[in-house]
């Protein structure tokens, strides 16, 4: 049985979420993931031993979903912190999606303008 912290206070949201996917469980989901070899808890814990919990879970099933979906592929976007990149990295290619992306493959002109209407310039090192 699924078991983390804030389980209590987060449940119900989370079981409104199964409940519109089709989902009867946490369980169910990890179980899917399984059957299609993909270990999720191995994938977040390989890269990052201290992970909390919750955040397997909430991995396992994102890739529960965009499995049961029938998605071919996915999309894949990690920001900070940048530790994330290598899990999300492995995730995508035991989903066998090439479709990762980072802050840092998205246009600078963003990240530009935020800078220039936050702090009035863009800070060069």
């Amino acid at each position: 049985m699924a078991s983390f912290e804030g389980y209590e206070r987060r449940i119900e949201k989370i079981n409104a979420f199964l409940k519109e996917k089709g989902f009867a469980s946490l369980d169910e989901a990890r179980d899917l993931c399984l059957e299609k070899g993909i270990d999720v808890a191995a994938i977040v814990r390989g890269i990052q031993p201290i992970a909390f919990d919750n955040a397997v879970w909430a991995y396992t099933l994102g890739a529960a979903n965009a499995i049961k979906s029938g998605a071919k592929s996915a999309v894949f976007f990690a920001g900070h912190p940048k530790w994330f990149r290598r899990v999300l990295g492995d995730l995508c290619a035991r989903y066998g999606s090439p479709n990762y992306g980072s802050e840092s493959s998205c246009c600078n002109r963003a990240h530009v303008m935020a800078w220039n209407l936050v702090y009035g310039c863009y800070a060069r090192p």
